[in-house]
């Protein structure tokens, strides 16, 4: 069942999250199994948060498996995640 990942970073930078997205495209990572979009939108304190699809909540914890480590090492904080099952999605043309 395809799911909507919500995290909000809390205080993290935009800065982190660019590296983070560089380690990941360098290292393979950058478009994994299963995610269907992925939104980064800015916060009002500078910080960010993310939308993703994913086509099951097993894609998602496997890709957190390599993501929590970056995270990590960019001295960022682990993510306020909300989970929820997908009611409807609508692509634009």
């Amino acid at each position: 069942m395809a799911i909507v990942m919500i995290s909000d970073a809390g205080t993290d930078t935009v800065e982190q999250y660019d590296q983070i997205i560089k380690q990941l495209d360098e290292a393979g990572h950058g478009n994994p199994q299963g995610r269907l979009s992925h939104m980064a939108a800015l916060k009002d304190n500078g910080s960010y948060f993310v939308v993703d699809v994913w086509e099951s909540a097993e894609d998602l914890e496997q890709f957190a498996q390599v993501l929590v480590p970056l995270i990590e090492a960019v001295g960022g904080a682990a993510p306020d995640l909300k989970i929820s099952p997908l009611h409807s999605r609508i692509n634009g043309r």
